[in-house]
């Protein structure tokens, strides 16, 4: 028993001097009243504003902070009252500052060029009710806006908007009049996407994470391969699109980021299953 409380009094002693060899940096945001000793009815020595920078303790006594500050011409340690610092920041100066693109806000536009890939299945066009389309692909750009904001620490919520096009070419078989025939279909779509970007540390520049799509169909273009349209009769859809993705977050100049991204997603309620990957860059602001 004896052992163990002794055990005890040395971890906690070393845990003390650990805490004690970190300089912390009070960063002044209100008015300060700086006392000679842990009590409001002493001396106030000196008086800190806004926009001072003075080292406090890791140290906390009976509800007062020890800062080291100048009074009677020489460097002394005064107190200041904790309920006092409302607005004021301690921070560790061996904390490096963290990116701006995972600690603050910004937006942006960006370019994606996507591949698409959707499986076979029935079609509806117009003059041709049996008509099957094959497995296809295919590839199309797109742009897109976005804004993103931290939510928590090294999580940064990413909302976007977008004009996609769905494009995909393969063979259909229209058994109407017993032919093949190669046709394009293109989707345009409004985009509403939000993805949980996750990184390792506050400074990384690498980024993955998580997110949901959600594309409501507007129009659906069905073109034979040679350039004559056919009507599509079947309905508008909206795709639930979950996606995970990838990217950096690369400086260019000030406050203007570089952003390469690869994300991958399917259409979970697209029958055929629609499955693509966006390659994408985008540019943003940092606020």
């Amino acid at each position: 028993m004896i052992r163990i409380t002794r055990l005890t009094v040395i971890f906690l002693s070393l845990t003390y001097s650990l805490q004690a060899l970190a300089v912390l940096d009070l960063i002044v945001k209100e008015k300060l009243s700086v006392y000679k000793e842990t009590n409001k009815s002493s001396k106030v020595v000196t008086t800190l504003v806004r926009g001072d920078v003075v080292v406090v303790s890791p140290v906390k006594y009976s509800g007062f902070r020890k800062v080291l500050v100048t009074y009677d011409g020489k460097r002394q340690a005064g107190y200041i009252s904790i309920p006092n610092l409302k607005l004021s920041v301690i921070k560790d100066r061996d904390l490096k500052e963290g990116s701006p693109m995972i600690e603050r806000s910004s937006a942006g536009g960006y370019f994606s060029f996507s591949y698409y890939s959707q499986g076979e299945g029935p079609i509806d066009l117009k003059g041709f009710p049996d008509a099957n389309f094959g497995a296809s692909s295919g590839f199309k750009d797109f742009f897109g806006i976005q804004y993103r904001f931290p939510v928590a620490d090294y999580w940064v919520l990413q909302l976007s908007l977008a004009n996609r096009v769905f494009f995909t070419q393969g063979n259909a078989e229209v058994i109407a009049d017993g032919g093949t025939e190669v046709l394009e279909s293109s989707a345009s779509a409004l985009s509403f996407g939000a993805f949980l970007k996750i990184y390792n540390t506050n400074q990384s520049i690498f980024w993955y994470g998580a997110g949901l799509e959600v594309a409501s169909i507007s129009e659906v273009e069905i073109v034979i391969e040679g350039g004559s349209e056919i009507d599509y009769t079947g309905p508008t859809e909206t795709f639930i699109i979950p996606q995970v993705g990838l990217g950096f977050d690369i400086k260019a100049y000030k406050d203007i980021y570089i952003v390469p991204a690869v994300q991958a997603g399917v259409a979970a309620n697209a029958s055929p299953f629609l499955f693509f990957v966006d390659v994408t860059v985008g540019v943003n602001y940092v606020f």
